[in-house]
């Protein structure tokens, strides 16, 4: 100690993080706060992972090692071409390999492009309810000024958000290379965290019109988009709505690259690998190539990029693909299921058609935090509190529930316990 002061571990709160509560797996815990792929998926992914490490590491035995160096700034060019090819087909439309940039995950990628293209003090339009971790990455980290705007059925409150941007926008504002945007909008516009919710076509068209109208950059999470999880007549699985992306078209004459598609591989191989992908227009790439991280250090995350691959757009990705999926329609029917069986009639809910959450609105009078905490000490269940997903404090009568963590017995046991619980707590009201 000196000067007084002791750094205590304590405060910084090393040893007493929510992941290590939640992801412990027992008989006697049930989670369904917790947002990641369950321990079935998990295992075929690492058997995934095996096969394909094999794969690439002799290649780079008889080749030159290319894996093992620091890689182009963009990325390993046999994970661009192949992830855009992936994506070609399962968004059914022309992903180009050259706009797209390897990352570590869709919040480091969101974390490298606020940092890009804003300062503390900017500001970053959000929606209300959304990922409960973003007013932390760029608000707290950043220092970029959050405003939450209200969402409604069919994605964000484009009223609002028009008001609010005019409120704030720069009167002198002019778009140059070094700052072509001076705000930024943070979007989840498929299967949205928390509500399971997809944007409608005409409000992405509108969307894209108001930025593009305002200078606004839009980065839109996309990490769900490989998970609709409804299938057709065939037996085929149908495909997600289209991204926001799609609806900033090239060829339109006000055209300028205002929208950012942020993917990640976490939600289907796994977040341990954090590996991901920027795709986005050349404003917005150009711009990136000066980050001082690329130059220095080249791809970020190239080893596991190189790994992964090999096998996409291969059998045995596609067949692993095929597996995260079916796994993910049986758990979403089985929560369904209980849903419409014990779910309380003054309870609002939606089904979503794919992702990983469900949302629930609770009378406005109901308890939710003392609720959570009956459901945690009588059953040891929790949930996310909706005002967690919140920066306004809003949605406290809301709770979401992830029904992709557990295996299907469990989960079903623990959101019919949920419902039964608050059906109970309803009726002493």
């Amino acid at each position: 100690m000196e000067n007084g002061f002791k750094v205590e571990d304590r405060d910084y709160n090393l040893y007493h993080t929510s992941y290590y509560e939640d992801h412990d797996i027992d008989d006697n815990k049930i989670s369904l706060n917790v947002g990641a792929p369950g321990v079935d998926v998990l295992r075929s992914s690492a058997q995934f992972m095996l096969k394909s490490t094999q794969m690439r590491l002799e290649k780079e035995i008889a080749g030159n090692g290319d894996l093992l160096q620091y890689g182009s700034m963009m990325g390993d060019p046999d994970y661009r071409k192949n992830v855009a090819k992936l994506l070609s087909e399962e968004y059914n439309d022309d992903v180009h390999w050259s706009s797209l940039l390897t990352t570590s995950g869709a919040t480091a990628g969101l974390s490298l492009l606020a940092g890009a293209f804003f300062n503390a003090g900017d500001y970053i339009f959000i929606e209300d309810p959304t990922y409960f971790q973003v007013n932390r990455i760029v608000g707290i980290d950043l220092g970029l000024k959050t405003v939450p705007i209200p969402f409604t059925d069919d994605g964000i409150n484009l009223e609002i958000l028009t008001k609010e941007i005019e409120i704030r926008r720069p009167k002198d504002f002019r778009p140059t290379t070094e700052r072509p945007f001076w705000a930024l909008m943070y979007a989840i516009t498929v299967y949205q965290n928390p509500t399971g919710i997809c944007y409608s076509k005409e409000k992405c068209e509108k969307l894209v019109k108001l930025a593009r109208k305002n200078n606004i950059m839009i980065i839109c999470d996309d990490v769900y988009n490989l998970l609709r999880l409804n299938k057709n007549d065939g037996d085929d699985f149908e495909r997600a709505p289209p991204r926001l992306l799609q609806y900033d078209v090239k060829s339109d004459e006000d055209y300028f690259g205002n929208v950012v598609s942020n993917g990640s591989f976490s939600k289907v191989l796994g977040p341990g690998l954090r590996l991901g992908w920027i795709e986005a227009p050349l404003v917005v790439l150009s711009k990136l190539l000066m980050n001082g991280c690329l130059i220095g250090g080249g791809a970020l995350n190239h080893y596991t990029s190189g790994i992964v691959a090999c096998s996409l757009n291969t059998e045995l990705f596609n067949n692993y693909l095929l597996m995260v999926k079916n796994e993910g329609k049986r758990k979403l029917d089985a929560v369904a299921d209980v849903v419409t069986k014990c779910c309380p009639k003054t309870v609002k809910y939606k089904i979503p058609e794919g992702g990983y959450f469900m949302w629930f609105e609770l009378p406005s009078s109901f308890d939710v935090q003392a609720f959570g905490d009956v459901c945690k000490r009588k059953h040891n269940i929790s949930f996310t509190h909706g005002v967690t997903c919140s920066t306004a404090g809003n949605w406290q009568n809301c709770i979401r529930i992830c029904f992709m963590y557990y295996p299907v017995d469990e989960l079903v046991k623990g959101v019919r316990t949920l419902l039964c619980e608050l059906d109970s707590r309803l009726n002493a009201q």
